[in-house]
């Protein structure tokens, strides 16, 4: 009985064990992990599993990493609802050796035991993990300023960050070492380096954490051992656009000792453009400073407070300069001084402004881009916001910063108070333009007519070249002969293209089209690397009996050989070879001239395209005509002065003829006079002649 007992509970219980572990199937799906980990770092694995079986698993056995590195790490497994398909749980692990190691993931406990369980599922995953070394790090000071004649020391230990704790760091010179340099190579200081000249020095340091090594640079400068005193700011500004004029303004600025010796102050003042110290009105200023003695690398701050004039600019203004002085022990003098300025309210206001670029508008702001040789207007709106005083003489000024040539300038025109006016400026963008962006200034002044200052106000924005990849420009035109006569035979056009894309181009072409005249020429397979032009020549033949007038001329050009990307056109002026001279009206004085056996050819610098003009072919008869008559009019002057000469040298003949029959004594005298006479009579006719 007890035998048939022990066999009943035997069965039981394996028919227990087989249906709880039927019923419970637990999988590990999947491990996230970082495939690269630092040691001494703690990590965590994302494991995913799911209970695949009819039953809830409650929880209780072990997850266990191992994970190569002789570390065994256990978890444990949380409550895993029936048909559960995702639930997660993360394991902290964390490495102190190097290298790539295999962490083998399984559950252990209960009913699962082992590498599978019941139905053969996988409870047990295989993944590999690299632990790598991390660099130490050098925090390189930058360029050290040093004193010729004392010793350099560096402490490049205080400056290195290790993070892998188990490293420990040494130190050594590498490279060219400076005479006499050593370095400690457990502490890293650097010493025995003692530079008698001035200048440049450079040294490396090599760092090495056992595992890996750096190399870092250091330059040091040499300077003399001198005073010196310098302004850390670049310039002082007192007000801004809405400072009232004649109120008070406090601004500081900061003075170091930049040398090696102690300073003393000797005055801080401000000065006008001529030098001189400012002392009282209109500026009225007052100064003070936060120290009297700085030792070398030491800052103080100068206190200034002046008051805006009351006929200031609004416009940043440069009236003079804020000056220092100190003087160390033997009385050597130091000096430094920046440049100080004022700005004050302004009535002036730009309330809007657009940018159209080839007809496509947008507001002048953050960055408008622009291609080369684009049709740029600008529209400004300009506002007074005095309530009644007018603003006279306001005009507009568009400049940019980074040598696109853009300077621009409106007309004056006088603003109402409380009224505004709107400003139109167009211009071409150059055809060569630097790839660099460039910021346009937009500025507007004005004469206020009651007070005698100048109204300001002012606004920035950028352009940007932008470039397809293909792109190819006429950039100029020219007929070498223009005008010419219809008898030629042929002309030349000169071309030149510019690659403003940003490829380079293999195939570009340029096309000659008059229909009038049936031309239709093309030069194909131009070379022209980006930023590049190239320019080609067209001899054009030319119809005899052409009607004088002028011929357009269709230009385009092409990437590819035949994708279109500009065109303009260019015109040719025919003259008449048979006819070159309008009829003159016949009267006296007329001079008939004959027209050159050769028709005359020549490059018109600046040619006028699109009209057709003589007057220069009828230049030279003009200017030969003019010299004809100056010579005949030149001629009747001197011809009447010398009939006049000749009557007036009669008439003296005459007077000594009535002379001769007067008393002796009367003779003698009067004889003497009229020679005297006609000696006179006789230079002046030379003078004449002259």
């Amino acid at each position: 009985m007890k035998k048939q007992l022990t066999i009943f509970v035997v069965l039981a219980l394996v028919l227990l064990v087989g249906t709880a572990t039927a019923a419970m199937d637990l999988e590990i799906v999947s491990i996230d992990t970082p495939t690269t980990m630092f040691r001494d770092t703690t990590y965590f694995y994302d494991v995913t599993m799911q209970n695949n079986g009819p039953d809830d698993y409650l929880g209780g056995d072990d997850l266990t990493l191992d994970d190569g590195d002789g570390t065994i790490t256990t978890h444990l497994l949380p409550i895993i609802l029936n048909q559960s398909t995702h639930v997660e749980t993360n394991i902290p692990v964390g490495y102190i050796n190097l290298g790539t190691f295999t962490v083998n993931a399984s559950i252990i406990g209960g009913f699962m035991v082992g590498g599978t369980d019941s139905d053969g599922t996988n409870d047990f995953l295989e993944f590999d993990v690299t632990i790598v070394n991390q660099i130490p790090t050098v925090a390189n000071p930058g360029t050290i300023n040093h004193i010729v004649g004392t010793e350099l020391l560096l402490d490049v230990d205080t400056i290195t960050t290790e993070l892998d704790a188990a490293d420990t760091l040494s130190y050594s010179l590498t490279g060219t070492v400076l005479p006499g340099m050593t370095i400690d190579s457990v502490t890293g200081e650097v010493e025995n380096w003692i530079p008698m000249s001035t200048g440049t020095y450079t040294f490396s340091v090599e760092v090495d954490d056992g595992n890996d090594q750096i190399t870092e640079s250091f330059s040091v400068v040499v300077l003399p051992d001198q005073p010196l005193i310098t302004f850390l700011d670049t310039e002082i500004v007192f007000g801004d656009a809405s400072t009232p004029r004649t109120s008070v303004v406090l601004m500081t600025a900061t003075v170091e000792n930049s040398g090696t010796q102690d300073l003393f102050f000797a005055d801080v003042e401000l000065r006008n453009e001529y030098g001189n110290t400012i002392l009282g009105a209109p500026y009225n200023p007052v100064i003070s400073i936060g120290a009297t003695t700085l030792v070398p690398s030491q800052s103080a701050v100068v206190t200034v407070s002046i008051e805006i004039p009351a006929d200031a600019d609004s416009e940043k203004t440069d009236f003079g300069s804020l000056y220092v002085r100190a003087e160390n022990v033997l009385g050597t003098e130091v000096t430094d001084e920046i440049d100080a300025f004022t700005e004050a309210e302004t009535k002036l206001d730009i309330e809007d402004c657009d940018v159209e670029v080839d007809g496509d508008s947008e507001s002048c702001s953050g960055t408008v881009e622009v291609k080369e040789g684009n049709e740029i207007e600008f529209t400004i709106n300009v506002e007074n916001l005095y309530n009644n005083d007018d603003i006279e003489d306001v005009y507009v000024e568009i400049t940019d910063n980074n040598g696109w040539d853009i300077e621009e300038e409106s007309n004056e025109h006088d603003i109402d108070g409380g009224d505004d006016y709107e400003f139109t400026i167009s211009f071409t963008l150059d055809e060569e333009i630097n790839d660099d962006d460039t910021q346009i200034l937009i500025e507007v002044f004005g004469d206020d007519g009651n007070q005698g200052f100048e109204h300001y106000a002012s606004l920035t924005f950028d352009f940007e070249i932008d470039r397809d990849n293909d792109d190819v420009a006429i950039t100029e035109m020219e007929f070498l002969t223009n005008p010419i006569y219809n008898d030629a035979g042929f002309v030349d056009l000169e071309i030149e293209i510019r690659n403003i894309g940003t490829d380079d181009q293999n195939e570009a072409a340029i096309r000659v089209v008059n229909a009038e005249l049936g031309v239709d020429m093309k030069i194909s397979d131009i070379e022209i690397d980006d930023g590049d032009s190239e320019t080609e020549r067209f001899q054009i033949e030319l119809p005899d009996g052409l009607e004088e007038g002028a011929y357009v001329f269709n230009v385009y050009s092409y990437y590819n050989d035949n994708s279109l990307t500009d065109s303009d056109m260019v015109t040719l002026d025919i003259l008449d070879y048979g006819n070159p001279f309008e009829e003159e009206e016949e009267g006296e004085g007329i001079i008939v001239v004959n027209p050159p056996s050769t028709p005359q050819s020549g490059v018109i610098a600046n040619p006028t395209y699109g009209t057709s003009t003589r007057a220069n072919d009828k230049s030279w008869y003009v200017v030969l005509l003019f010299l004809l008559v100056f010579a005949a009019i030149a001629g009747i002057i001197y011809f009447a002065l010398d009939i006049m000469a000749s009557n007036k040298k009669a008439k003296a003949k005459e007077a000594r003829a009535k002379a001769a029959d007067q008393k002796p004594k009367a003779k003698k005298t009067t004889a003497k006079k009229a020679t005297t006479k006609g000696a006179s009579k006789k230079t002046a006719k030379k003078s004449y002649k002259k």
